[in-house]
């Protein structure tokens, strides 16, 4: 069964064209003339000093090119400028084909725009400043502060259209994990595979029917709550806080300790949000909008195909070309994260607003707060799945489960009741249901409310 909607390769790939298509019409030199004749009209004649219309109107002179000398002093700028739209089209189409690869978020969608968009303003200044003349070229700073400015603008506005190019029709969107799963299954037919095992395998693979010893659904579902975090808060919330539902009996399942294994790996997730959440803190405190520059760069420097099914959890790692691809992601939007700091600190913004751009000392604050956030939330989620791997591999095994002590719950009353009424519950003799009959098996009332049993023989009537 092959993946469809807005998952899809083939989607994506039109999506990314379609936009290319639309930046290179708005490039147009006929769909440029009225925002040049605007922009010399209000700027060169009449000589507004509004910064921010100045702004928004170079921005959306970030994608034009032109076949004919007219708006030139010389071919060199002719060529300067075509060469910088194909390298933004180039990079669009790159940053969207590796960052929208397995999700097109909306944060993903303005990673892909603003890294195109900055990555050709920083090309345009080294041509400019290279082969230009300084009779006809702004200073380098002027020009750096203009340009990455305005692309800043035009990279958010094409990050905003490439969201909505990829969201695609209501209901056609298939889950991420149903379509991992797919690949998953897929890869696991090749026989060299079955062979092998995966990549990052240190337990043998015992090859033993599922649920064929006792005790293994139990297993199962412990191992489900450190895996699973839906599973786990679901069972605690439904299970072991409702007081007020009746818990049924589970033949062959010991609920106390699914109980217990979901209440220990809600409290290691507690203590790794704790510390993220003290992480990103002290980005809130130094320069709250800068949160929007962490939550790009954690969209950009993402593993990719991280944690592709549940079942699979720890079998493959990733690859060296997914490393390095991560690795070049995050320094070029480290990179751009100090000019960004450089020209938020130009700007006059002071007192709260300073603050809130993180526009104090050069921006050097926010952008090593950020920087060290983001490091920090990567160490603190990977050595999570770290412990929890080895917790799996170490007591959830067949051989290992049953000489496991069970795991120790923090002391509070409730949660001492709520695991002896569970206790109780799975040894007592009271059953209970949910509708009006109890009888659960062949028996169903006949048409004139008498009942009549199928394993009875048919009663005969005499004449």
């Amino acid at each position: 069964m092959s993946r469809s909607g807005s998952d899809s390769p083939s989607f994506l790939r039109g999506r990314i064209a379609l936009l290319l298509l639309l930046v290179v019409v708005g490039g147009s030199p006929w769909a440029q003339q009225p925002v040049w004749d605007f922009y010399i009209e209000k700027f060169y004649i009449e000589l507004s000093g509004d910064e921010t219309l100045r702004t928004l109107t170079e921005a959306a002179l970030v994608p034009g090119w032109e076949y004919s000398l007219d708006r030139y002093g010389s071919v060199t700028f002719l060529v300067i400028d075509n060469v910088c739209v194909v390298a933004l089209l180039a990079g669009l189409a790159l940053f969207a084909s590796r960052l929208l690869r397995h999700r097109a978020a909306w944060i993903r969608c303005l990673a892909v725009g603003v890294l195109a968009t900055e990555v050709e303003a920083l090309l345009r200044v080294g041509l400019l400043d290279t082969f230009g003349s300084d009779a006809e070229v702004s200073p380098t700073g002027t020009l750096l502060k203009d340009l990455t400015l305005s692309a800043l603008v035009f990279g958010l506005a094409v990050g905003v259209l490439l969201a909505l190019l990829t969201a695609g029709p209501p209901g056609t969107r298939v889950p991420r994990s149903v379509t991992a799963q797919r690949s998953v299954a897929a890869r696991r037919t090749s026989p060299a595979r079955r062979r092998k095992g995966g990549l990052g395998m240190t337990t043998p693979q015992v090859r033993m029917p599922v649920g064929s010893t006792p005790g293994d659904v139990t297993r199962y579902l412990c191992t489900a709550a450190y895996v699973d975090e839906r599973f786990a808060d679901r069972v605690v919330e439904e299970v072991l806080a409702d007081e007020a539902s009746a818990v049924a009996p589970s033949p062959d399942v010991d609920l106390v300790s699914v109980a217990r294994h979901c209440l220990t790996a809600q409290e290691l997730r507690h203590q790794r949000d704790l510390r993220l959440a003290g992480a990103f803190a002290v980005v809130a405190l130094l320069a709250p909008l800068w949160l929007l520059y962490v939550a790009m760069l954690l969209a950009t420097t993402r593993r990719p195909g991280a944690q592709p099914s549940l079942a699979t959890r720890g079998h493959h790692q990733p690859g060296g070309k997914a490393l390095v691809a991560g690795a070049i992601s995050a320094g070029v939007v480290a990179l751009l994260a100090f000019y960004f700091a450089s020209l938020v600190s130009s700007l006059p913004a002071s007192g709260f607003f300073g603050w809130l751009l993180g526009a104090y000392l050069g921006g050097v604050p926010a952008v090593l707060a950020s920087i060290g956030a983001v490091v920090f939330a990567h160490m603190t989620v990977v050595d999570h799945d770290r412990d929890v791997d080895q917790l799996l591999r170490t007591t959830m095994t067949r051989d290992t489960f049953a000489q496991q002590p069970r795991p120790t719950v923090p002391r509070r009353q409730w949660m001492a009741e709520r695991l002896a009424a569970l206790r109780q519950a799975q040894v007592g003799n009271v059953t209970v249901y949910s509708g009006y009959t109890p009888f659960a098996a062949t028996r169903r009332p006949a048409p004139s409310g008498r009942s009549r049993c199928r394993s009875c023989p048919p009663t005969t009537r005499s004449a």
